[in-house]
């Protein structure tokens, strides 16, 4: 999920927001609006004082409805003792607000995203907006550690389910885990964002280890139960070597297919089992007449049982 696959289309919102800015600027100039002109200083604080009010215990993060912009800019004209509805905030990197609230929006309408996923990722939004006004390479490096981190965070999130579990899931509580660090550090720096990447990728990683060694032992011990199965069907019986290439080779992989699949109750595993020992009847040298009237029940199932197993 890689909101920015063209580092020229970053560069060109940014001249886009720029611009849109400059012309606000001299329209309010224009129009003799009060103004306020703040430093990045101002900004950057005013952006970690609404960071350090995100709760990230609470199911969803609220939203006022009023943008970032408007939020920033009434916190710093009040503080400046003005009016926040008569005064219009000035500062050259207002438009950096708009770019990054760009590709959060891009990156939200992947419908992949659960609304479990998409409440961890909004959760960056201010500490990726406190860097990208501090740091003027994270809109003109297409590599900056904080892009690469976002880049990992975003596409990890596409492994959290809505209704699973939360405290239980390992994934979702190092998500949540980084988020708060993230918004409660302040200041924020790019060693910051780089560390978390480095942490979510050996996370990951170590995951899938872990998973692909769970599988294997689970498919071994389901192997050896089939095969004890087996054992204990033919015991003390003469099998022909064509049937026990059947179930060596052919039944065996069906049978493993049945016990590894979660939607096959116990009721397909013992048909499972009752099969060999149909087929193991079926070869029986001498039968009465009624197992002979048995075997042409049992002779169709038989055979429909191997053709769909092959």
């Amino acid at each position: 999920m890689n909101f920015d696959s063209n580092e020229n289309e970053l560069l060109a919102l940014e001249k886009f927001y720029f611009k849109k800015n400059q012309d606000i600027s001299n329209l309010i100039n224009l129009n003799l609006i009060n103004q306020y002109e703040s430093s990045t200083t101002e900004l950057i604080n005013a952006i970690y004082s609404m960071q350090s009010k995100i709760d990230l215990s609470k199911e969803a993060i609220r939203h006022s409805g009023i943008s970032i912009r408007n939020q920033i800019s009434e916190k710093i004209v009040s503080q400046a003792n003005k009016s926040p509805k008569n005064t219009e905030l000035i500062n050259n990197k207002l438009h950096i607000i708009d770019i990054i609230e760009d590709i959060f929006a891009h990156i939200s309408v992947n419908k992949e995203l659960s609304s479990t996923a998409l409440y961890l990722i909004r959760s960056l939004i201010l500490p990726i907006l406190q860097l990208a006004i501090a740091d003027d390479f994270f809109i003109h490096n297409k590599y900056h550690p904080a892009r690469d981190f976002l880049y990992t965070f975003s596409n990890a999130s596409l492994g959290l389910i809505n209704n699973q579990s939360k405290e239980n899931n390992p994934l979702y509580l190092k998500l949540k885990r980084i988020a708060i660090d993230l918004n409660q550090a302040n200041p924020l720096s790019t060693a910051d964002f780089r560390q978390a990447d480095n942490e979510l990728k050996e996370f990951i990683s170590y995951q899938k280890k872990n998973a692909n060694t769970q599988s294997h032992s689970s498919e071994r011990f389901l192997e050896a139960k089939i095969h004890s199965e087996i054992e204990s069907c033919i015991k003390n019986k003469q099998v022909p070597d064509g049937i026990m290439t059947i179930l060596n080779k052919v039944w065996k992989n069906v049978m493993l297919d049945i016990y590894s699949d979660d939607s096959c109750n116990e009721d397909d595993r013992e048909k499972a089992t009752t099969f060999i020992n149909s087929l193991l009847f079926s070869i029986k040298p001498s039968k009465t007449d009624i197992e002979k009237r048995r075997l042409e029940k049992i002779m169709p199932v038989i055979n429909q049982e191997l053709e769909d197993g092959m």
